[in-house]
């Protein structure tokens, strides 16, 4: 006996439709301090879509596959001294790690515009 699709018992609004995305994420070893904020944004994209918010082991496997060179180095430093790991943890080292290269970029940006500007009369 072949069963149709409509004798099927299972109607097909029971049956839940999976949301796919797709996102390309390269790791990251060093950069401006924008590539830095596109990568979180593009990190925050697969945390929401997977669920990991709230799993500190999933969420250090991920960055420590993300990450390499400079921003490895640096989220092993924050992230080493903890007696547990913990989203929290996680969260501070890579805000620690943002404040880094903001301030580096900051500095450059700086650096660049006043030698730009020793020409310049005022």
């Amino acid at each position: 006996m072949t069963t149709s699709r409509t004798e099927c018992p299972l109607k097909s609004s029971w049956i839940p439709r999976l949301q796919t995305i797709r996102v390309s994420i390269p790791k990251y070893g060093t950069g401006t301090a924008e590539d830095w904020l596109k990568f979180l944004a593009d990190v925050k994209k697969v945390v929401q879509a997977k669920q990991w918010a709230a799993k500190p082991q999933q969420l250090h496997s991920m960055y420590g596959l993300l990450l390499k060179g400079q921003a490895e180095a640096l989220y092993a430093r924050h992230t080493s001294n903890a007696a547990t790991l913990s989203v929290q943890v996680i969260s501070n080292a890579i805000t620690e790690i943002t404040r880094e290269y903001l301030a580096i970029d900051c500095a450059k940006n700086t650096s660049r515009y006043f030698l730009s500007q020793k020409n310049r009369t005022i």
